[in-house]
């Protein structure tokens, strides 16, 4: 595949890993920050309780984190009390519009697409940080806003407080029933997946819990946005469909896909410059690897499998090149298959939305013949599913 910036010849182990602490002492202090700062103080003791101790290049990182959990209890205690007849007054008109598909898919450009339809409200970055205070106090607002990149580290998309956020984010930092919190603690990032992706293991009562949870948040998301109706994009959710459709019966489902082969690229380059602020202990790149490759692999198998069984007025596909070719007409089949509504009034809004994108460019990967196989070998199913091949 050609490439942007053409890839050097593979280093020796231990060359690499002096690059990329060199690499981490250039990034801005704000890059660096846990995206676990708004984070329940509880929530977070009991998690370096649970799978830490952090490593000693992580302390100042989990110290950061836990003065500013500290710090946030008051605010957190205020907007409960403050809003407590609010929330509870507060109801999901309608179930959620879930977009689904595995990170690097599409996921992010299709979310923030729909977020511009004016019948939608969404998870905002802000909410997403400090799930709990977010609404009763511009402090974290401003915080954010001076120590926030203005793009993300992994595609160079723009990032603000206000802009939509994966609703995983916010339940991560508002409890302990989160897949996010296995990029805090990487050595048990397969425990968490199972657990809280798949539900494995998990009773009933463990289940009803992470809803309550979850429900909580989309509780406070519709409230911060005068009670519309929800667009959610959560790629974790793609393996929970049949979860989330015992909880939301009408939810409506858009599983974005795109090419093994550039997944596989992007994941890699997503775990290598987005997952490490999370990290609190160290993550070797063999680790990383071998975990983004078996989390794919469970994610679509058990998707393949589910969606047999979900109603097809509640799922709809889209290949991603086809839709960033044709987003307005693709879409626009997607809230027709579902039934969605609005479109009329939303098309225009999204067709400016899209005349602001012409200087984006995404990132370009080189291809080599050890990355074909290992897609191969781990991810072949879903090339086979889907009849792609490898990328010229």
């Amino acid at each position: 595949m050609p490439s942007a910036e053409p890839q050097p010849p593979k280093k020796p182990r231990k060359e690499a890993s002096e690059a990329a602490k060199d690499s981490a002492s250039k990034t801005p202090l704000y890059a660096r920050l846990s995206p676990a700062i708004g984070s329940s103080l509880r929530n977070w003791l009991a998690n370096l309780l649970a799978f830490g101790p952090p490593s000693w290049r992580y302390l100042p990182r989990t110290f950061f984190v836990t003065l500013v959990s500290v710090v946030g209890i008051p605010f957190r205690w205020y907007e409960s009390f403050v809003l407590r007849e609010k929330l509870k007054a507060t109801k999901l008109k309608e179930d959620p519009v879930f977009i689904i598909g595995h990170w690097r898919t599409g996921t992010t450009f299709l979310h923030n697409l729909m977020t511009k339809d004016p019948q939608f409200g969404f998870i905002t970055m802000h909410q997403a940080l400090f799930p709990r205070s977010f609404m009763s106090t511009g402090f974290f607002r401003w915080f954010l806003k001076v120590a926030m990149p203005a793009t993300r580290p992994m595609d160079n998309m723009k990032l603000a407080v206000d802009m939509p956020q994966e609703d995983e984010l916010a339940l991560s930092n508002w409890g302990r029933f989160s897949f996010y919190n296995g990029w805090h603690f990487p050595w048990r990032i397969m425990d968490f997946y199972r657990r809280w992706v798949e539900f494995d293991g998990i009773s009933d009562a463990g289940r009803a819990a992470w809803w309550r949870e979850f429900n909580r948040v989309l509780i406070r998301a519709t409230l911060n946005h005068g009670g519309k109706r929800l667009v959610l994009k959560n790629p974790p959710h793609t393996a929970r469909i049949i979860e989330i459709l015992k909880r939301y019966p009408n939810a409506r489902f858009i599983h974005i896909y795109r090419n093994p082969y550039v997944v596989y690229l992007s994941t890699r380059h997503l775990y290598k410059t987005a997952i490490p602020p999370f990290n609190v202990q160290h993550y070797p790149e063999i680790k990383m690897e071998r975990d983004f490759l078996q989390v794919y692999r469970r994610m679509m198998l058990r998707f393949f499998e589910l969606e047999k069984i979900v109603p097809s007025d509640r799922l709809h596909h889209i290949r991603y090149e086809d839709f960033v070719e044709n987003p307005i007409p693709m879409l626009q089949e997607a809230y027709a298959k579902l039934d969605i509504g609005g479109w009329e009034a939303a098309a225009p809004k999204l067709e400016a939305y899209l005349s602001t994108l012409g200087g984006y460019r995404k990132n370009r990967y080189n291809m080599r013949q050890e990355d074909i196989d290992t897609v191969k070998r781990h991810w072949g199913f879903a090339i086979d599913r889907w009849g792609y091949e490898v990328p010229d």
